[in-house]
């Protein structure tokens, strides 16, 4: 007889989840524009299995259906996948003003996230270059 393992369980008073923001700038042309300025999309995920657990975002004049799109291949999702998938839909499903911004305010939640790892492990994040010290030509 093989024992299985017990399934780790989570203790409900202790935090296992990270808030990553992605923002993008919205169009000038549209409504968005003069109400909020900028396009916000927070993502909560598990630490652990990078699991999208829920996400929000500053767009209410598009939300009812726009966040149909990001519920259906987001939530429940590794972040990576999730994100890729849902710029894919966003892309072929959805025309409105908000649409450029939203893609990049997801890929910019990615690209922060890949960061976020990149510092825990003690890595150089490859997207901001180090200052390099300048000297003096007589020196």
């Amino acid at each position: 007889m093989v024992k299985k393992k017990a399934a780790k369980v989570k203790d409900p008073n202790e935090l296992y989840s990270m808030i990553i923001c992605g923002t993008a700038r919205v169009p000038e042309d549209s409504v968005e524009k003069h109400v909020f300025g900028v396009f916000a999309l927070e993502i909560e995920i598990d630490e652990e299995t990078t699991e999208v657990l829920d996400f929000v975002f500053t767009c209410p004049m598009e939300r009812c259906l726009s966040e149909k799109i990001l519920q259906k291949t987001l939530l429940g999702k590794r972040l990576d996948d999730g994100v890729q998938r849902s710029i894919e839909e966003i892309d072929k499903r959805l025309y409105c003003a908000c649409k450029r911004a939203m893609i990049a305010a997801l890929g910019d939640a990615n690209r922060r996230y890949k960061n976020i790892l990149l510092d825990r492990l003690g890595q150089s994040n490859p997207l901001v270059q180090p200052e390099v010290p300048q000297t003096d030509a007589n020196s």
